[in-house]
This record gives structure tokens, C-alpha cells and sequence, in this order.
């Protein structure tokens, strides 16, 4: 059962205290040839705060309130003026000790957490050329420890799952109802499973039968919360070229490519550690452009530089800025409900109506939702069936971002101590469409592998601001 923090001789605090995450950083920076350096550095960093446990089991509780009653069916028990009739629950605290919770579902922090830890390096070789030109070329990279990870603890082990569907929801004698009604703990079964006259064969056979139990690694039965155990790595090759500003033009152009791999999911109760997969914010490669240039006209410009004051403040003064993003989508959830069948889960011309390959091989062995000549990717799931595929696909990834936001600018001077600014600003100037939320995947759903919402983009169409700034 549960403990409590300062119960029985328990330390006082939620976790125990750890005094050793030392954070140590290093860099230099190493000039190879007079317009030539070598930069590198590492630091250790750790998370600044501890997540929230939430409440502790016992020491909340819910009473639902009498909303309504039926018309015709009078109750003297039940009335609208007091919408709660048998009195408020109570929270027990730890009065209760380890029988906090009988017969129902909990989850408690793992003492021993910790706050993360990350390691960060990077190596670069920046060269400039001519005077305004840079170049750079590097690789950055973290390995991340001790996230917190969530583990299911009463669960069936590997032995009882080999006897079958059939027997393990077979329908037994409750052997809880032998609890003398003299016991301290009869009154606690009221109401939860351990009073019914049956129970399923499978929750005799968890490590805890007294509690809920739970084939769900995050959810229901015991969860263990905050381990940290969890993992992950990213590494990355960056280059850039950067045109400082010169002739009117400033302007950088950055790629990325990536991969981000995490540690922190048991796929199934009985596994004896996370597995490593495919992190969800996985984007393998990343443009992004930023632009501005001051148009050549007007005093001291390249053109109309010597143009009278009246015909300067019209055609001088005007600048056009651009910042773009393109990127691959991030990685597809495996579908809920599935489990894989052997075929591609991905096709050659994903759309909005079809992102990939929706084709289901039932248990009967008929098909749904193939197209002609299409190999099955996916099979319903059965019940206490291990999972073995990662929880995200990498060959499958949601709907790229590919976005433009453009603006021009007019700046006047009107005196000295007067300027008057004139912005028109593109809010995804092209218009472009995103699907950032991706398919539908429940294999249960009609929309089976179509875009969600496919008439609702997640994001804005284009917008138009025009604004006019007078300082004095």
C-alpha cells in the first residue's frame, strides 16, 4: 500500500533531497586562419523545477452532487434543495495507512526523483569572406537523463497472459467478501470491486489483487510516476550563411537536419525498461530565411540620390523584409486500436482524404479500406496483446510547415524631430494551408486516415495589417 510523507516514521518531504548536480559549462574558441575560427563548448544543465505530484491518495475525495430528478417518482431521500443527500465525502488522509484506497485505482511519486539533467556540446568552424560574408558549419548535440517516466505496477505478469482472453476474464468467486465484518477494513470494500459476489480471473493473478488492476502502462491500476529513469539524445549537423548589411541587403538562410531519438516508454507493464523510439518532435530537416532589404532610392541611396526633398519623400525610404520556414512534419502516432500487419504504412501521393495507408486486414481476413493491390499495414488489436512497434512512426510524419510572412515599410522624415512610418505586414503571405494536428488515426474511425478537420487549417489564412506609426 501507500506511504505518507512524515507517517510512521517517513521523511517529511515529497522526494529525497539530492545534492549533487553539479553543472560545470567549458567553451573556447580557437582562430584557425585570420578569417577563420574554430568554436566548441559543453555545458551540464539540469531542469529548474520539480513537476507536481499532485494531491497524495487519501487526501482528496469527490461527492457527486443530485443534478436532477425524475419527474413523477417522488424520493423523500432526494430533493433539489440539498444536492447532497448521504453528506460530503471526507478525505481520510493517512488514517487509513496502507489500506488508503482499497479496491479502486492510484498513483504516487516515485521518492527517488530527480530533477533532470542535460548534457549540451557543439563544435563549429565559422569562416567570413570578402567583408560582409560569413559561413558556418557545426554540429550540436544533447543526451538527456533521468526524465520522469510512468510505470504501471500492478499488471499481469508474463505468465498469466499465456493462459488466454477467455480465461483470464473468466468470472471467479470474490474471496474479498470473506473479510469478517468486524474488520477494519469491511468498510472500505463498500462500493469498489472487492464487494461484487465475482471477479474477472485476471485480477486475482496481479501482484496487488486488492487494488484496481491495469494491462494500461499509463493508466489506471498502480502508476508510479516520476521515475527517472528516461533518456533522450538529439543530434543535429547546422549550416548557415549570413550577408551582413551591404548595398541595402541583410539577409540569412539556416538548414538543419536532425534526429531526435527518446527512452522514457514501457509499452507493456511487464517490460523491464523503457525502449528507445522515435522522439514525437522529431523534424529531420528545417529551412528558415530572413531577408531585408532597403530599396536603392532616394538621399544617399544608389538612385535619385540627389532628388529635391518633395520628390525624395515619396520614392525614399522603403524597405521589403521576408522571414520563411520550411520543414518536415513531425513524426505520425501509431494508430490507437491497431497493431501492425506486415504492409507499408506509407503510400507515394499522401492527401488530405488519404495520408497513408489505410488498408486493415480484419480477424475474419476480410479486407477494409485497401485499395486495389494493397498489402495490409494494419490488424486490430487484441485484448492482453503485447505491444512490440514504437508508439510513433518515423516512414509516416504529419504534414510539413512551409510558411512566408513578408512586409514593406515606408519611413518619411518629415523634419528633423518628426518621422512618420508606414507598415504593410503579410501574415503568411502565400496563404498556405497547414495540418499541423495530422491524421485521424483510430483505426474505429470512419475518418480513418484522413486529414481531422480537414475544412478547419490549424492555422490562420493569410492577414493583412497595414499600420501607420507618427513620432515626434
Amino acid at each position: 500500500g501507500a506511504l505518507f510523507a512524515g507517517v510512521g516514521g517517513n521523511p517529511r518531504g515529497i522526494f529525497n533531497p539530492h545534492y549533487a548536480n553539479f553543472g560545470p559549462r567549458i567553451g573556447f574558441a580557437y582562430q584557425l586562419q585570420p578569417n577563420t575560427v574554430l568554436r566548441g563548448g559543453y555545458g551540464m544543465i539540469y531542469g529548474q523545477a520539480m513537476d507536481n505530484p499532485g494531491a497524495a491518495p487519501g487526501f482528496s475525495q469527490t461527492t457527486n452532487m443530485v443534478a436532477s430528478i425524475q419527474e413523477g417518482v417522488p424520493n423523500p431521500n432526494i430533493s433539489l434543495a440539498n444536492p447532497y443527500p448521504n453528506g460530503i465525502l471526507l478525505p481520510v488522509g493517512s488514517s487509513q495507512g496502507l489500506a488508503t484506497n482499497l479496491g479502486q485505482s492510484f498513483q504516487f511519486a516515485d521518492p527517488d526523483m530527480n530533477v533532470p539533467r542535460v548534457q549540451q556540446y557543439s563544435l563549429e568552424i565559422q569562416h567570413q569572406f570578402r567583408s560582409n560574408w560569413l559561413a558556418s558549419l557545426s554540429y550540436a548535440g544533447s543526451r538527456t537523463s533521468r526524465l520522469p517516466v510512468q510505470r504501471q505496477i500492478n499488471y499481469l505478469p508474463l505468465s498469466a497472459l499465456q493462459l488466454g482472453a477467455g480465461a483470464l476474464t473468466a468470472s471467479v468467486p470474490n474471496p474479498f467478501l470473506n473479510v469478517p465484518a468486524t474488520s477494519p477494513y469491511a468498510p472500505l470494500l463498500k462500493g469498489t470491486f472487492l464487494a461484487n459476489p465475482t471477479l474477472q480471473q485476471q485480477q486475482l493473478l496481479v501482484s496487488y489483487p486488492q487494488f484496481q488492476a491495469s494491462q494500461n502502462p499509463r493508466g489506471g491500476g498502480i502508476l508510479e510516476s516520476f521515475i527517472p529513469i528516461g533518456r533522450a539524445k538529439y543530434n543535429s549537423l547546422q549550416a548557415e550563411l549570413v550577408k551582413r548589411l551591404s548595398m541595402g541587403l541583410d539577409f540569412s538562410v539556416a538548414y538543419t537536419w536532425s534526429k531526435t531519438m527518446d527512452d522514457y516508454w514501457f509499452l507493456n507493464p511487464t517490460d523491464p525498461a523503457p525502449s528507445w523510439f522515435i522522439d514525437p518532435y522529431d523534424i529531420p530537416q528545417q529551412v528558415k530565411l530572413s531577408a531585408v532589404w532597403y530599396l536603392p532610392f532616394g538621399s544617399g541611396k544608389h538612385f535619385a540620390s540627389a532628388a529635391n526633398p518633395a520628390i525624395d519623400r515619396i520614392i525614399g525610404g522603403w524597405s521589403v523584409s521576408a522571414q520563411a520556414r520550411a520543414q518536415q512534419g513531425m513524426p505520425m502516432p501509431f494508430p490507437s486500436n491497431a497493431a501492425p500487419a506486415g504492409g507499408n504504412e506509407s503510400i507515394a501521393n499522401p492527401s488530405i482524404n488519404r495520408w497513408f495507408n489505410t488498408c486493415t486486414i480484419l480477424p475474419s481476413g476480410a479486407l477494409q479500406n485497401c485499395l486495389s493491390g494493397e498489402k495490409p499495414a494494419w490488424t486490430p488489436i487484441q485484448s492482453f496483446q503485447l505491444v512490440t512497434w514504437s508508439p510513433y512512426l518515423n516512414n509516416v510524419r504529419k504534414p510539413g510547415i512551409d510558411n512566408l510572412d513578408m512586409a514593406v515599410a515606408k519611413e518619411t522624415r518629415i523634419k528633423e524631430r518628426y518621422n512618420l512610418t508606414f507598415r504593410a505586414d503579410f501574415i503568411n503571405a502565400t496563404n498556405t494551408t497547414q495540418w499541423f494536428n495530422g491524421p485521424d488515426t483510430n483505426l474505429n474511425d470512419g475518418n480513418f486516415g484522413r486529414i481531422a478537420d480537414f475544412t478547419t487549417p490549424t492555422n490562420d489564412a493569410r492577414v493583412i495589417m497595414l499600420s501607420l506609426r507618427f513620432q515626434f
